[in-house]
């Protein structure tokens, strides 16, 4: 290949890098657009290539559960719905087998501009997330913050995406910013603040609880940066007293008649979920009910136990691990689990601490959302997950 072409070559890895680091401003119908054109770049990549990577086995641990859920078709009665959902589920296996296929100095290109695009679209989402939210008069009292999710949810900008996902997208682009040996300025600390008010802005008590928790992890090695935790720490109760809606949101978690049998709270109604999940994942269900089939068996048992309610809205398990199991049975999630648990102990041992923070973020937020049902969030965790394992010391 010439030195122009190599030059072109990684002028498009950098713009590639860039697109898709304003992921969070890209509508959820042209997500797949994105994943399609990594692909067709990973397939020009790999024919352009002579040292080509032979690991084929790191793709597995992200796609495992693509596999898993293929297999489980042969268990489902209702196939047209089951291949529904597997076609949503492509980008776990297009995805890492996409970057796989890249040349190791490509992808860090496209790494590098990656995470910093994905912090400053983050930093302007922010900043719209607020103005928009004011213009609703939801900080004036003039409108609930339940209203200004939902224009959030369905009319903000044609972005159309859940809150829950649009906080795991400014958790990690946080975490990103936690990288070690890099000296921190004031106005890094400013769009580091500045990102973090959106995300209690947002208020999805799993995303913020599964960030602090990480927060704290990492800072424990790095105590020099006492002055971030400080500011952070005050920022959370702050925002935390200053709104009511957000207040309301957290209380309802510790007081106990908002929880039990309460189909009017996020919490009360994650409760009754997770029961009813519990009972039909671990009711000697070794194997699971087919991908095809889980919504129908958790509606049936939402009927059978009085939550007519909740099984009108069709409500998931609100947990991937439940989802799992019901799924693919306990044997598929154990599956599921130890290839998790295989891809942390292999960031941990070759010392990308960052990375192995970002996943455990995920398995976090993995106890409070069927994060991997939805589209939004299959591709981003494909990418996420992808981007850290295939590329090493992207600095």
């Amino acid at each position: 290949m010439s030195f122009k072409n190599i030059q072109m070559e990684e002028i498009w890895y950098k713009f590639l890098g860039i697109l898709l680091g304003f992921f969070v401003f890209i509508p959820n119908k042209i997500k797949p657009y994105f994943v399609a054109l990594t692909i067709i770049t990973s397939i020009f990549s790999y024919i352009n290539n002579r040292s080509r990577n032979k690991n084929f086995i790191q793709v597995l641990p992200i796609s495992i559960l693509f596999f898993l859920y293929t297999i489980s078709l042969l268990n489902s009665d209702n196939l047209d719905y089951g291949l529904k959902i597997i076609g949503r589920m492509t980008p776990l296996l297009f995805l890492p087998f996409s970057f796989f296929l890249m040349e190791n100095q490509k992808r860090k290109y496209l790494f590098i501009y990656f995470k910093k695009y994905f912090i400053i679209s983050l930093f302007c989402f922010s900043i719209c997330i607020f103005i928009y939210l004011f213009s609703l008069g939801t900080f004036t009292g003039e409108s609930s913050l339940n209203y200004g999710y939902s224009y959030i949810t369905n009319e903000f900008y044609g972005i159309n995406d859940h809150p829950i996902y649009l906080s795991t997208y400014i958790s990690v682009g946080l975490l990103f910013m936690f990288e070690e040996k890099r000296k921190t300025n004031f106005i890094q600390i400013i769009i580091y603040l500045v990102i973090l008010l959106g995300l209690l802005i947002l208020s999805r008590k799993g995303s913020i609880i599964s960030f602090f928790v990480c927060f704290f992890l990492f800072f424990m090695r790095d105590k020099k940066n006492w002055l971030l935790i400080a500011v952070s720490t005050t920022l959370f109760f702050v925002v935390l007293y200053s709104f009511s809606g957000i207040n309301e949101r957290f209380k309802e978690m510790i007081v106990a008649t908002k929880i039990k049998n309460n189909t009017e709270t996020s919490s009360g109604i994650r409760l009754i979920v997770w029961e009813n999940a519990i009972k039909k994942a671990f009711n000697k269900n070794y194997f699971g009910y087919g991908v095809g089939d889980v919504q129908t068996i958790l509606d049936n048992s939402y009927i059978n136990n009085g939550y007519k309610k909740i099984a009108d809205e069709h409500y998931n398990t609100h947990n991937q691990y439940l989802q799992t199991a019901l799924t693919i049975g306990i044997v598929g999630l154990s599956i599921f689990v130890f290839c998790l648990l295989f891809l942390m102990f292999k960031f941990i041992s070759e010392k990308e601490y960052l990375s192995s923070l970002i996943l455990l973020f995920f398995l976090l937020t993995f106890l409070f959302e069927s994060y991997l049902e939805r589209q939004n969030g299959i591709i981003f965790f494909s990418l996420i997950i992808s981007l850290l394992t295939f590329t090493r010391n992207a600095k």
